[in-house]
C-alpha cells in the first residue's frame, strides 16, 4: 500500500465522490462533498492509502489535528474499499492517522459513530477505543495516543 497526505481540494473530492455507495454520509450529495472537500483541504488532513495493483484509493481517512488548546484531534471519516477489506487496510489507516496526530501533539483522538454501526463499533473497539458520551443516534468514542516525536 502506498500513503499520501492530500492537501488539493480536486483530489479529495475525486476520492469522496468515489466513495459514494460505501460511506453513507457520502450520499448526502455533491455539494456534500464539495464542501467536505473544501474545509478538509483548507483546515483539515486528507490520508489516502492506494493501491499498488491498480492505483486506486483502497480507502482514506479525513481527520483534523488542530485543537492545540485541548490537544484533541477529531476523525471525521474512515472508509475502505469493499475489495480491500477484511485486509486489514482499515487498521493500517487508523495506525497512520493515530501515528500523525501524536506526532502532531494531539493526547486523544475523538470520533463518532452511528449507534446502528455495529461494524464501526467493533472496528474502534477492537483498536482500544472508548466510550466519551452517548448521543440520541451516535456514540462518540475517544482513544488516548502515545506521546511521539513531534512532526519535523
Amino acid at each position: 500500500m502506498e500513503k499520501a497526505i492530500i492537501c488539493r481540494e480536486k483530489e479529495i473530492r475525486d476520492i469522496l465522490d468515489s466513495f459514494v455507495g460505501i460511506l453513507h454520509s457520502l450520499s448526502r450529495g455533491s455539494e456534500f462533498r464539495r464542501t467536505m472537500a473544501r474545509k478538509l483541504s483548507e483546515c483539515g488532513r486528507f490520508l489516502a492509502v492506494y493501491d499498488e495493483n491498480d492505483n486506486n484509493a483502497a480507502g482514506f481517512a479525513a481527520f483534523y489535528d488542530n485543537d492545540t488548546s485541548g490537544r484533541i484531534a477529531y476523525l471525521s471519516m474512515l472508509a475502505v474499499s469493499k475489495a480491500h477489506r477484511s485486509k486489514g487496510v482499515g487498521s493500517y489507516i487508523l495506525h497512520e492517522v493515530e501515528d500523525f496526530t501524536s506526532r502532531s501533539g494531539m493526547k486523544l483522538l475523538r470520533l463518532e459513530v452511528e449507534k446502528d454501526n455495529l461494524n464501526a463499533i467493533n472496528f474502534y473497539k477492537r483498536n482500544d477505543f472508548r466510550l466519551y458520551e452517548e448521543r440520541e443516534n451516535s456514540y462518540v468514542l475517544e482513544k488516548d495516543l502515545p506521546v511521539a516525536d513531534s512532526i519535523d
